[in-house]
């Protein structure tokens, strides 16, 4: 289970969460989102991972792949989402629906 109460999401951030989730809803398979630098998407990105992962059936799975052109926002975003409890290393890598991959580096 994941615990995410050290997260405090800004207006705007929960904003952007909850729009990406009503995608969702409305049948998109694909979304994106894309933010300025310094908006937190990482906490944007950790706050959607417990929210899909709360709403995760039998019938319907999530994945996310979370990118980046740089190796320290990576790490920040790893960091992150193991702290949530997200996603896991050694035995249980790889088991999980988030998927963390570099661009460039």
């Amino acid at each position: 289970m994941m615990n995410i109460a050290h997260l405090q999401p800004r207006a705007y951030q929960a904003d952007t969460v909850q729009r990406t989730l009503d995608s969702l809803d409305e049948g998109l398979t694909r979304v994106c989102i894309v933010a300025p630098t310094g908006t937190g998407k990482t906490v944007m990105m950790t706050k959607l991972v417990h929210d899909l992962a709360a709403r995760a059936t039998l019938n319907r799975e999530y994945r996310v792949l979370f990118i980046s052109h740089r190796a320290r926002l990576l790490k920040q975003g790893v960091d992150t989402l193991t702290r949530a409890g997200a996603i896991a290393y050694g035995e249980d890598a790889g088991v999980g629906d988030v998927v963390v991959r570099s661009v460039g580096i």
